[in-house]
């Protein structure tokens, strides 16, 4: 699992950056150590997973599989 994780990176990377930096801290109000320490870990890991269950259905059908994934095997 973890070894296709690493061909996404990018993408997930851009995700979190977004949804922390624009909008975590000033949306949540909460102080830096719960944010940065508690908040950010526990949600980094869950918008991994939900990004990697995409990516697993979006690779089941060809059409997305090579437009979407680049695989064109």
């Amino acid at each position: 699992m973890f070894g296709n994780l690493g061909q996404y990176t990018l993408g997930i990377y851009i995700v979190q950056t977004v949804v922390f930096q624009f909008y975590g801290r000033k949306e949540l109000g909460l102080n830096e150590y719960l944010y940065d320490w508690i908040f950010v870990p526990i949600t980094s890991v869950c918008i991994l997973l939900i990004s990697y269950i995409i990516v697993l259905l979006l690779s089941k059908f060809k059409i997305t599989r090579h437009y979407l994934l680049g695989n064109w095997k």
